[in-house]
């Protein structure tokens, strides 16, 4: 990591100080998501509702079909604008509100409604957030691609993540203790009102952010020719349909992660704030595992971090299967945090790769809306976990 000081990009006083207000946004924005993890404390908060096994796969879908889908739509918007920094954050201030509207409810409400509303109302307001980030997405991803030459946006990614994921460390021993010290709902409010906290930091990190030079921007075309040409993006483009591809198998392998949690809860009839103490374990592994395939990506290509990845996926779903020792919990939650790493820092990064300046939002967006339907197979998991248990 320390070669990125020596990078000669970065005597530049510009890029320089686009990185470290990028890297601030980056870290805080995942110490605000570490009190809020849709593997950990998500799960545990939807069980205590009064949601089932296809409940706690919603969040994944909703997550990721909310997240992803929509940014198709305000790509062909963004690929038009000279300048991203309005747009994003407009947008960023919308994707951290619903944060604070969670604990707004979990505080005064969540206690004195059915479950079924309290899910419904829980689910509306996740949902906002994930339409909110595929909003921001598409123009983030150009402005950060933008101003970070390519040398150094594995590092970037990398470090964004390790210094979150060490702030997730501490993030984590707080929801071990919120969850401890205060009864349901009032201890996941606070966790939800920290996330809004930090995530707000991190937004006066790109409210600082400069953008001097405009974007190249493609020819404008109505969203009716848009979505026209978008086949023919990736007939002729063979070495991004192929990682479309790989992407697609990828995310289906993604969909047990939900139940990793609730699988040992009910296994070895652990406690909801055990769900602090695995958070911990992954945000550590963030940390390890950004360390050690950050540089791989930059020196290497961001390819053999994903295909590393691919493997670690099967091999977790094995151990998923064969888990016998609270032990080899761990181990799971180690392995995904290496998945987790991988994709942050060489998912975005090799898309960048696949295209030129003023197709990046477009090609971000197709990816991601051409493989996160694949999640909805969580849906199907969720239903045999609550029609057969974990165990058959």
């Amino acid at each position: 990591m320390i070669r990125i000081f020596r990078d000669p990009h970065f005597r530049n006083p510009v890029i320089r100080r686009n990185f470290i207000l990028n890297w601030t946004d980056g870290a805080f924005f995942a110490f605000g998501m570490s009190f809020v993890p849709i593997v950990t404390v998500l799960p545990v908060f939807v069980r205590n509702i009064g949601g089932g096994s296809l409940a706690v796969s919603l969040i994944q879908v909703i997550w990721i079909i909310g997240f992803n889908i929509p940014q198709i739509f305000i790509s062909n918007t963004i690929r038009h604008l000279h300048f991203k920094k309005k747009v994003v954050l407009l947008t960023a201030f919308f994707q951290r509100l619903p944060w604070a509207l969670l604990a707004f409810i979990s505080f005064f409400y969540i206690n004195r409604i059915s479950p079924r509303c309290g899910l419904w109302l829980f689910f509306v307001v996740f949902t906002m957030a994930a339409l909110a980030g595929a909003m921001n997405f598409p123009g983030w991803f150009d402005l950060i691609s933008k101003m970070t030459p390519v040398t150094l946006r594995g590092r970037l990614f990398a470090l964004r993540t390790i210094t979150g994921a060490l702030l997730g460390v501490l993030g984590g021993w707080m929801v071990k203790r919120v969850l401890q010290n205060f009864s349901f709902p009032h201890n996941f409010a606070m966790l939800f009102l920290l996330a809004f906290i930090m995530m707000t930091i991190s937004y006066f990190a790109l409210i600082l952010l400069k953008e001097d030079e405009p974007n190249a921007t493609g020819n404008p075309l109505t969203l009716r020719h848009y979505f026209k040409v978008l086949p023919g993006l990736l007939a002729e483009d063979k070495n991004f349909l192929n990682f479309l591809i790989a992407d697609s198998c990828m995310m289906i392998g993604l969909i047990a992660q939900p139940f990793y949690i609730l699988n040992a809860m009910e296994k070895f009839q652990l406690s909801p704030e055990v769900s602090g103490t695995f958070t911990v374990v992954f945000m550590a592994g963030l940390v390890f595992w950004n360390f050690c395939f950050g540089p791989v990506g930059d020196r290497f290509g961001h390819r053999i971090n994903l295909l590393i990845a691919s493997i670690v996926i099967f091999i977790n779903s094995l151990l998923a299967i064969s888990v016998h020792t609270v032990a080899v919990v761990y181990v799971i939650f180690i392995l995904d945090a290496l998945v987790m790493s991988m994709v942050q820092v060489s998912r975005f990064s090799i898309i960048a790769e696949f295209c030129g300046t003023k197709e990046r939002p477009t090609y971000i967006a197709l990816a991601n809306m051409v493989t996160s339907p694949f999640i909805l197979l969580g849906l199907a998991g969720g239903l045999l976990a609550d029609s057969f248990g974990y165990y058959v």
